[in-house]
C-alpha cells in the first residue's frame, strides 16, 4: 500500500495488539482486519511508535520487529480541560444523565474485552456484603448505603454485549447499575469529579488514557494490573515498573500513602479482590485527602506537547531532517 501510494517512507503508531492476545473478543472481520494490517505496518514502516513499553514488547516478540525501529512515545491528558469541577457543575451533570446519590465511575466502549462482566459481579458483590451493611448502619459519614451507590457505565455499545446489559439483573443489582450511553466529551470532567472511584477493569490495553482523566480530576482510580497500567502508576509516582507478582501493587492500601489515595492495581479476574477493593476506596469517599494534578504532577508527565515533539523527533530521524 504504501508503494502503491508513493510514500517512500513511513511512519506508523500501534496502539495495541490485543488481537493477538484476546482474538476471540474482536468481532469478526475486524480481528483479520487488525491482525493484517498491524502485521503489515510492522513489517513494512520505517519506523513504528508504541504507546506504551508494553505494546513495543508485544512488536518485538510477537511480530518480531526489531527493537530499534520502535519507538515509545507514551498518550497524553489535557489537564486544562480534565480538571476538578465544580459542585454546582458536578449537580448539574448528574442531573442531566440522572445520577442519583454516590457512584463509581467507569467509560470506555461495552465489549468483553472491558471486562464489564467481572466488574458488574464484584459491585454485586460490594452492594450484598454483610460488611457493607452494617458499617453502612454504624458510621453515617462512613456509609455509601445500596439505595444510594450506583454503578456508572458510560460508553457506546460495541458487540456481543447483550450478557452485560443482562448481568445487573442476574447478579440482583439491577437497581444500581446505570448504563448512560457515549456521554459528551465536555461533561466527562464532571463525571470524574463527582464520582467515588473512576474503575478500569480492562483485559488488554494499548495504554489507559481515562485513567490520566480521571485522576487529572482528582478522582481515585482502581485499575487492572497489566502491564500499560503498571507503566502509568510508576511513571506518575516515579518508581520502578512494579512486578505483577508483587502483592501490594495489586492491594494497595498500606504500601503507599500517595499511591493508595489515587491509584490501586487489581488482576482483571480477581472478582473478591475487586469488591474489596471498591469497599475500601469508597468508603473513604468522605473523608479522603484531595490530589489533583499540582501534587500529582500528570501533565509534566503526560502531555500532549511532549507526545508531539517526540513524534516530530521521529519523524525527524526517519526523513533525515535537519
Amino acid at each position: 500500500k504504501f508503494q502503491i501510494l508513493n510514500f517512500p517512507k513511513a511512519v506508523v503508531t500501534i496502539h495495541d495488539l490485543g488481537v493477538e492476545y484476546l482474538p476471540n473478543y474482536h468481532q469478526f472481520p475486524q480481528r483479520y482486519y487488525l491482525d493484517l494490517a498491524s502485521r503489515y505496518a510492522a513489517s513494512h514502516a520505517d519506523a513504528l511508535i508504541a504507546v506504551s513499553k508494553a505494546t513495543k514488547r508485544d512488536l518485538v516478540t510477537r511480530y518480531k520487529v526489531d527493537g530499534k525501529k520502535v519507538y515509545v512515545v507514551p498518550e497524553g491528558v489535557d489537564v486544562s480541560f480534565f480538571k476538578p469541577q465544580s459542585k454546582s457543575e458536578v449537580k448539574r451533570i448528574k442531573s442531566k444523565y440522572q445520577i442519583d446519590g454516590k457512584y463509581i465511575l467507569t467509560v470506555g466502549t461495552i465489549q468483553p474485552r472491558k471486562n464489564l462482566l467481572m466488574l458488574i459481579e464484584a459491585f454485586a458483590n460490594l452492594v450484598h456484603s454483610a460488611q457493607w451493611k452494617v458499617n453502612s448502619q454504624k458510621n453515617k459519614d462512613y456509609a455509601l448505603t445500596t439505595n444510594h451507590l450506583s454503578l456508572v457505565v458510560a460508553g457506546k455499545l460495541g458487540w456481543d454485549y447483550k450478557e452485560i446489559l443482562n448481568a445487573p439483573r442476574k447478579f440482583g443489582v439491577e437497581k444500581n447499575v446505570k448504563f448512560v450511553g457515549r456521554v459528551d466529551d465536555f461533561d466527562l470532567p464532571a463525571l470524574y469529579t463527582g464520582a467515588a472511584a473512576f474503575v478500569y477493569p480492562s483485559l488488554f490495553e494499548g495504554f489507559g488514557l481515562p485513567i490520566l482523566e480521571a485522576l487529572s480530576c482528582g478522582c481515585p482510580v482502581i485499575a487492572s494490573d497489566i502491564a500499560p497500567h503498571r507503566e502509568i502508576l510508576a511513571k506518575i509516582f516515579k518508581l520502578q515498573t512494579p512486578n505483577s507478582k508483587i502483592g501490594p501493587w495489586n492491594l494497595g492500601f498500606g504500601h503507599l500513602q500517595k499511591v493508595s489515595e489515587a491509584m490501586v492495581l487489581v488482576k482483571p479476574q480477581a472478582t473478591d479482590e475487586w469488591a474489596r477493593v471498591l469497599y475500601q476506596t469508597i468508603s473513604k469517599y468522605e473523608t479522603r485527602s484531595t490530589f489533583s494534578n499540582k501534587n500529582l504532577r500528570i501533565e509534566a508527565k503526560f502531555s500532549w506537547i511532549e507526545v508531539a515533539k517526540r513524534t516530530l523527533e521521529v519523524f525527524e530521524r526517519v526523513f533525515e531532517v535537519k
